[in-house]
């Protein structure tokens, strides 16, 4: 008989709501004692496969990566067996943990799966992305951008986070809209904290802010010039938006403007999801090699 210590219950996919709830699970295991026991995880079931984006996914892998490294045994509950055999089939989320995979293809093509960041596989996985959208929907684009963009995030973990290897990223393309969804997340010190431990900023959302800034470093590499998101800033269409939460602060980012606020509750770490439409990229210049025939 599995002895059970504590559920972690998700009931609403609301950002908010669902961020909130990641926290308050993440300080309880902080200062939990684990004892070995088991942790169940379980959806209500209102909640439908389809209403995950990749930041639900991502959070919720950097959650269970804490429990892991914590020592709890962790069970994902069938009450609901749509988003069981969602996490479990088709996301394949065991073989992250019982198999200790960084990545594992998804049932849907559509989903390019969650993917462990890890340092030296950071521009492989840019790379096998880009590869995949141009053999699948893009055959004659330029995506050297979304690479780029991709890396940009990738980066931050590695530079800045002091994660401890709890970060991770998921992909989903929409053929629909033509729009790339890209989250990042880790569980560790935050941009916010980074970038206030190194400038006199009163505030996590103005220094989420100060991050964007053309230039901006803390220098916690030698190769490191800057936070860099500028790139995914410049790719953004009309329709795209960008969102960064930091510890105590939120900013949201757009063609036009730039938006900030604190949050109701203290996320440490750093998470970074955006949309990206792919349909305007130009095309790729083909240059024809012509055969010379000398007599």
């Amino acid at each position: 008989m599995k002895n059970i210590q504590r559920i972690l219950y998700f009931d609403d996919l609301a950002r908010d709501p669902w961020l909130a709830k990641i926290v308050a699970y993440r300080e309880a295991i902080e200062i939990g004692n684990p004892n070995d026991d088991y942790v169940g995880i379980e959806f209500s079931g209102d909640i439908q496969p389809n209403d995950f984006e990749p930041f639900h996914l991502v959070t919720l892998a950097c959650l269970i990566q804490k429990l892991d490294d914590n020592g709890y045994l962790i069970y994902l509950g069938k009450q609901n067996q749509e988003v069981f055999d969602f996490l479990f089939d088709n996301l394949k989320f065991r073989e992250y943990w019982g198999g200790g995979r960084n990545y594992a293809p998804a049932l849907n093509e559509m989903l390019l799966n969650l993917w462990r960041i890890v340092d030296g596989e950071k521009e492989m996985y840019s790379i096998q992305v880009c590869d995949y959208l141009k053999q699948a929907f893009f055959s004659h684009k330029d995506l050297s951008a979304v690479q780029t963009n991709l890396d940009e995030g990738y980066y931050n973990i590695s530079d800045h986070a002091e994660a401890n290897g709890n970060a991770f990223s998921f992909i989903k393309f929409c053929p629909e809209t033509g729009k790339l969804l890209v989250a990042v997340c880790d569980f560790g010190k935050g941009i916010a904290k980074s970038i206030r431990e190194h400038f006199d900023i009163p505030s996590d959302q103005m220094a989420i802010l100060k991050s964007l800034e053309d230039g901006v470093t803390v220098q916690s590499r030698e190769h490191n010039r800057g936070f860099g998101m500028g790139n995914i800033i410049s790719s953004l269409q009309e329709e795209d938006v960008l969102h960064i939460i930091s510890n105590e602060g939120y900013v949201c980012v757009s063609v036009d403007s730039k938006s900030q606020r604190a949050n109701t509750f203290h996320f440490k770490g750093t998470l970074i999801y955006y949309e990206l439409s792919l349909s305007h990229f130009e095309n790729e210049d083909i240059l024809n090699t012509f055969a010379i025939n000398e007599e």
